[in-house]
């Protein structure tokens, strides 16, 4: 895997990519995303945000990522957060 470029994310950036990457988009209006992502480009968080996932997953698969995911989880059940982030349609325009 290769390294994500670290930056900071401004707090309106990390709740609506929290609230995409929940599959609660709906509730985001579009024109929201679209300005928000015109005044901080994204720059290919997604796919240093999936990376980051899948190395927090490799070093302690009880994570709150994996926990979230799936009620109950228990070691064995593989984590698909990752590859969801990295199919996100609607912020792919702006990856």
């Amino acid at each position: 895997m290769s390294a994500c470029k670290v930056y900071s994310l401004p707090r309106v950036h990390f709740f609506l990519t929290l609230a995409i990457n929940l599959r609660r988009a709906n509730l985001l209006h579009p024109a929201l995303i679209r300005t928000t992502c015109a005044a901080y480009p994204r720059n290919g968080w997604s796919e240093c945000f999936a990376q980051t996932i899948e190395r927090e997953l490799a070093l302690k698969p009880w994570c709150h990522t994996s926990s979230f995911e799936v009620p109950n989880w228990k070691e064995g059940i593989t984590s698909k957060f990752a590859s969801d982030v990295r199919g996100n349609d609607v912020m792919r325009p702006y990856n």
